[in-house]
């Protein structure tokens, strides 16, 4: 009901926008990383994945584990740039 009436308020928020280009990045990660991933990796299950561990993330560092938290926070940012480039490289909405 919420998303139908955002729909008809600001339709262009719901708009996919294609990627025009895959970009030098995306190749790299694509031939080292990605392509190994399961078809079943989603860009979106990486977004979720991300979202999942940002508080883990947080409880580490406010927890006083510094060099450890700041460690886990590169590596679930990492995975922004991971989601959209299998996004780009698959042709796949994030």
């Amino acid at each position: 009901m919420i998303i139908s009436w955002l729909k008809s308020q600001e339709p262009d928020l719901f708009n996919y926008i294609s990627a025009e280009k895959v970009h030098l990045h995306d190749e790299w990660l694509y031939r080292y990383f990605l392509r190994f991933l399961p078809e079943s990796v989603t860009p979106n299950k990486i977004t979720l994945l991300r979202v999942a561990l940002t508080p883990f993330v947080l409880f580490v560092i406010v927890s006083g584990h510094f060099v450890m938290g700041s460690l886990f926070f590169l590596l679930v940012a990492s995975t922004d740039a991971l989601d959209g480039s299998l996004a780009r490289k698959t042709g796949r909405i994030t």
